[in-house]
């Protein structure tokens, strides 16, 4: 890991440290979540020994999963500085249901500190109004914002297109298959958006969508098959 790099995510996890000992519990937003009903308490919530889990809602190999691994370690040394205690920060991927999975065990847990996770904020907007799941969003602490996302469209470097409209065009002739990472996240939501833009435009953009346990999954198939987009 570069310094440059190296020093940002350990700046980040020093500052989440405190905010996760202030509140013992948790978050869910545009960065993380924990368990609800999380309150300030003890001055420090945690003990010699214990565990930390940092739940990423989606398989290995993806954006999430690469953010929470490399904040684990910092985080770990933050609240053990802030502690004078050993503690362990573990990542656990739980991949399915475009992380409804997820964000059903880290809403269920105990409000004790130890059940974080990692998210984005569209995926509990989308489980809330679109999926009526019995989730109430404000029951979450919401600690820290550690990256914002730029979304775009990528394909295969072979595939014939070089913009959008001629992605619109190519489909035309051809269906195109839409890698997600599961129904109800982003990548499935923002493409039947589009989808329905252009119809009302009677533009008729003729995709199929393959939903996958993560980014991770979906861009290795990207990588193998052509008319595949992400």
């Amino acid at each position: 890991m570069r310094t440059g790099t190296r020093t940002a995510f350990r700046t980040v996890a020093f500052a989440l440290a405190a905010a996760v000992a202030a509140t013992v519990a948790g978050l869910a937003g545009a960065g993380w979540a924990v368990a609800p009903e999380a309150r300030a308490g003890a001055a420090f919530p945690y003990r010699n020994g214990d565990t930390i889990e940092i739940v990423v809602p989606f398989a290995p190999g993806g954006g999430f999963d690469v953010y929470a691994r490399l904040l684990a370690p910092f985080l770990e040394e933050a609240l053990e500085s802030m502690g004078g205690i050993n503690l362990n920060v573990v990542v656990r991927n739980m991949p399915g249901a475009g992380g409804q999975i997820a964000h059903r065990y880290v809403y269920t847990a105990r409000p004790d500190g130890k059940t974080l996770m990692i998210l984005h904020g569209g995926a509990v907007q989308n489980y809330v109004v679109l999926y009526r799941l019995p989730i109430d969003p404000e029951r979450f602490t919401y600690l820290a914002q550690i990256d914002e996302f730029v979304k775009g469209i990528v394909v295969r470097k072979n595939l014939p297109v070089n913009s959008f409209s001629e992605l619109v065009q190519y489909s035309q002739q051809r269906e195109l298959r839409v890698a997600s990472a599961g129904v109800g996240d982003d990548p499935h939501i923002d493409p039947l958006l589009i989808q329905a833009l252009l119809r009302e435009q009677g533009v008729q953009w003729r995709i199929r969508f393959v939903h996958f346990e993560g980014t991770g999954p979906a861009k290795a198939a990207l990588a193998r098959v052509t008319r595949t987009c992400l």
